[in-house]
């Protein structure tokens, strides 16, 4: 996010010019912890990191759930998207094809797991544990439970999937709502244009 903020900084440095534009500057986030880490980083690429003005701006974030998670709040999206992902024609067709059906077989097989009803859901928790072992160089105990790459490509690949008819492209309703987020950031920096133009 700093490397982003950086180039973003000497893309657009009308907007920091004045110390007017500089004072108008709000970073907005979500509440996620996640969110917040990426609010920081971009304010320490455009400032520095322990500037005075960095310190300022991230003690005064701005928390807008509706804005910035709206997928967790708009009751279209709830209804339409979430509420149905286990029925989306592709998910479920990827999900009973060929590929997912083999790795859950072997994968039952391989690990002695005889009494349990493996179910994707449970695979891909385990991937994700797996996933997180992997990030911060642990210990691998979760992914020695998959054989080989492939096995790891089949979920990394269902992940992707499900965010793409859940989150992106695949729904009309994704772009359709998102539009708030860019009406409210270009509302903003037009306005902080005009305002600098004025004086």
């Amino acid at each position: 996010m700093q490397q982003i903020a950086s180039r973003f900084k000497n893309r657009f440095p009308d907007l920091f010019r004045h110390q007017s534009a500089i004072d108008s500057i709000h970073i907005v986030s979500s509440d996620r912890d996640r969110c917040i880490y990426s609010g920081r980083n971009f304010v320490f690429g455009l400032f520095g990191h322990n500037s005075e003005l960095s310190n300022s701006l991230i003690n005064q974030f701005v928390i807008n759930n509706t804005l910035i998670r709206y997928f967790d709040l708009c009751d279209r999206y709830l209804e339409k998207v979430k509420k149905q992902k286990n029925t989306l024609p592709n998910l479920v067709n990827y999900i009973n094809g060929p590929e997912m059906r083999k790795l859950l077989t072997e994968f039952k097989s391989r690990n002695f797991i005889q009494e349990m009803e493996l179910k994707t859901k449970i695979l891909t928790t385990i991937f994700g544990l797996c996933g997180i072992e992997h990030a911060h160089r642990m210990k691998k105990n979760w992914c020695k439970l998959f054989e080989n790459d492939d096995e790891l490509e089949i979920l990394s690949y269902y992940g992707d999937l499900k965010d793409y008819w859940i989150k992106s492209y695949g729904n009309e309703l994704n772009y359709q709502v998102v539009q708030y987020l860019y009406l409210d950031l270009f509302t903003n920096l037009k306005l902080n244009l005009e305002n600098d133009s004025k004086k």
